[in-house]
């Protein structure tokens, strides 16, 4: 059902203007806010959380209405009008400035590719157009719908733009991206077992792939958001470049570059509260990382 769905509003975005569609998806946003309790709790309790007493009531239920209707409008409106949009279009409503341009150029000029590390935040499937548009060789690492229909429509609607590397397959053939001077886009901000780190002054569970890879082939890192305007443009906005030497220390090496990536990201969420997927449970996992850190080594770091 959902498979067709999909399909259709990738039918409907080839024929309807993209203010219609916007439309439809802002009201089918505040819809499911009201209508998804569980994922509305999720997300007061992670603004809880992490703003703590910085934040009423009031600003956290704005926050998460925000939330669910950015998330709307990226995935019911412009991912599927995307299948369908001129390069003209795309650059259109996502603007990237000639100066980031110019860093862009600069990293790749290294020749060890580059590592574009980004968040499920704005409409961040627009970024692999909006490289695409520009000429950008681009490449993104993507966790595929269990319902295996399902993803291959989604990513049949991300090849019209860019490569796909399903996450379970990535090491090698991101290795292999990066040789050939490819920009590989990743998004380290859900949870994950694999290293604890400070997110929001919080110990974190924190994806290591971006800094293993970047460490292995020394492909620069660049953190890059795709934020929404409130007229539903969007501007491609970029972090500090992170480019590590490595020590003989790998697990202090890859720990430093990813706390440089949850600081990144952990910006551009504190600028945009109502941009960022508060409905994923980030720190679920928590209390087990935090165990198996003290069962380990006898103590906690973040």
């Amino acid at each position: 059902m959902v498979t067709g769905l999909l399909k259709a509003l990738v039918v409907l975005g080839r024929v309807v203007p993209r203010s219609a569609l916007l439309a439809m998806a802002d009201g089918l946003g505040s819809f499911a806010f009201h209508a998804s309790g569980r994922y509305r709790n999720v997300a007061y309790k992670n603004l809880r959380m992490t703003f703590g007493n910085t934040l009423t009531p009031v600003e956290i239920t704005q926050i998460t209405r925000d939330v669910f209707r950015t998330f709307a409008k990226s995935f019911i409106a412009e991912f599927p009008w995307s299948a369908g949009a001129s390069t003209e279009a795309i650059r259109k409503i996502v603007v990237l400035k000639e100066q980031d341009k110019v860093t862009i150029d600069r990293l790749l000029g290294l020749n060890r590719g580059m590592i574009v590390t980004t968040a499920h935040f704005g409409n961040f499937e627009l970024l692999g157009p909006r490289f695409g548009a520009d000429g950008y060789k681009i490449s993104v690492v993507v966790r595929n719908d269990p319902n295996s229909a399902l993803a291959e429509a989604i990513n049949d609607v991300r090849r019209n733009s860019y490569d796909v590397i399903p996450r379970g397959q990535a090491a090698r053939q991101v290795i292999k991206r990066l040789r050939e001077g490819t920009v590989v886009a990743m998004l380290p901000d859900q949870k994950s077992d694999d290293l604890l780190l400070s997110f929001f002054d919080i110990p974190t569970g924190t994806v290591a792939g971006p800094a293993v890879l970047a460490l292995r082939t020394g492909a620069p890192i660049l953190p890059v958001y795709c934020v929404r305007q409130p007229d539903d443009t969007h501007e491609i906005v970029l972090g500090e470049p992170i480019i590590y030497s490595p020590t003989d220390d790998q697990v202090a090496d890859i720990r430093a570059v990813m706390t440089e990536i949850n600081r990144s990201i952990e910006l551009i969420v504190r600028k945009y509260p109502g941009q960022w997927l508060w409905l994923h449970d980030r720190w679920r996992n928590v209390p087990e990382l935090i165990a198996r850190e003290a069962g380990e080594d006898g103590m906690v770091t973040a």
